[in-house]
């Protein structure tokens, strides 16, 4: 049988959650019957040329899809040359991925991936919504599509737009209107992996007798680390404390004044760890801040670690916590605080959450059930039409 050509479009290889759906999604096709089903082609921009040796697996082709900018003042003689230069080659690797002939394309991504993914001719093609439009709109499309209505008649064509929670795809109907071709398929999660991953050794280590908080994702304004900084200053009171924040971001630099200034050392930014699950295994307990959610991953993950959770109340988290778990609060600071105050102070409490975790998570439909739906998008198209005599 002749391999698929598959190819997965990202706007990095690797940030954050979306990319480690991207490697999951890469890992499992890789392996599927035995490494004869699919070539797999990823596109997207590395951080470093390091990166696509490191996370992707052998036999994956790795495209780099344009050159990172490199933060010239916009405008100036210096940008516009370095915008013609990331157009030009952008252009090229477009030529050269039309002549691969895809049998089917994934944008892993809404604005800019799924924007060029769109321009790539292939039997069928899928989009990816990681995000809640409802949050995400209008600033997030303003990069790649001039108004919100681009953006829309972009999706209508694909095959499939693909929303990681019921969530998501109402936030589109609510915000865009329905492009009539929205599914729901929630983010695989390779909990065996994750837990392989935890046991291997940590660059950082729990001070013993203190409680340590741990969050992650890109520092960015959605995710209000800033609020957690503030409420880690009210807990340290009277409490030993730590708090460590896993990720990279545009706001580090606001985070780090903020620390610096209110003298907060035991709160550390660890930035990007290829391996955040061995750092994650040692919380007493996982904190989400953020104001908008899709799905969850990180909480997910920290659920697998089997760490109790803390998380704002959003729509994506709110449709995958388990209230046996973790506790959910609303977007308000003195509540986040009075909930944190009060599972810090109740030891019974947080047991009860982890013994919950132990008996009740289960992480056997995580991965290998929601990659076979996936898969089952495009390879029950492709069994309809060898049936039907099109295709060989």
């Amino acid at each position: 049988m002749k391999k698929q050509k598959i190819l997965i479009e990202n706007h990095l290889i690797m940030n954050g959650g979306t990319e480690n759906v991207l490697l999951n999604m890469v890992n499992f096709l890789r392996q599927r019957d035995g490494g004869s089903r699919y070539d797999i082609t990823v596109a997207a921009i590395p951080r470093n040329y390091q990166d696509f040796h490191t996370y992707l697996p052998a036999g994956v082709r790795f495209v780099q899809r344009e050159k990172i900018r490199k933060g010239y003042k916009r405008n100036t003689l210096p940008w516009l040359i370095d915008t013609l230069i990331c157009r030009i080659y952008d252009s090229a690797v477009e030529c050269w991925l039309n002549l691969q002939h895809f049998d089917v394309t994934i944008a892993n991504n809404t604005g800019g991936t799924m924007k060029r993914d769109a321009r790539i001719r292939a039997k069928h093609k899928y989009c990816w919504v990681q995000r809640d439009f409802r949050e995400y709109l209008p600033w997030g499309s303003s990069y790649a599509f001039r108004t919100v209505e681009e953006e829309f008649r972009c999706m209508k064509p694909y095959e499939k737009v693909v929303c990681v929670s019921e969530s998501a795809k109402d936030g589109i109907i609510e915000t865009m209107g329905d492009p009539g071709n929205l599914c729901v398929k929630y983010n695989p999660i390779n909990a065996y992996e994750i837990r392989r991953l935890a046991k291997e050794p940590c660059p950082a280590k729990k001070a013993p007798g203190k409680f340590l908080i741990v969050a992650m994702g890109r520092l960015h304004p959605e995710k209000q680390f800033d609020l957690l900084l503030r409420l880690s200053k009210s807990l340290s009171v009277n409490r030993e404390l730590e708090v460590w924040i896993l990720g990279e971001g545009e706001e580090r630099e606001k985070l780090e004044t903020y620390i610096e200034r209110e003298g907060l050392s035991f709160v550390k930014l660890m930035g990007f760890q290829p391996n955040p699950y061995s750092f994650m295994r040692q919380a007493d307990l996982f904190v989400s801040c953020s104001s908008s959610e899709s799905y969850g991953l990180s909480v997910q993950e920290s659920l697998v670690l089997n760490v109790p959770v803390a998380a704002i109340r959003c729509s994506g988290i709110e449709e995958s916590l388990d209230l046996r778990f973790g506790a959910l609060v609303e977007n308000d600071y003195e509540k986040m605080e009075a909930a944190l105050k009060k599972l810090l102070d109740d030891p019974a409490k947080l047991k009860a959450y982890r013994e919950n975790i132990e008996k009740y998570f289960s992480v056997a439909d995580l991965y290998e059930n929601r990659m076979e739906s996936i898969c089952a998008l495009w390879e029950k198209e492709e069994q309809n039409h060898i049936k039907e005599g099109k295709h060989l």
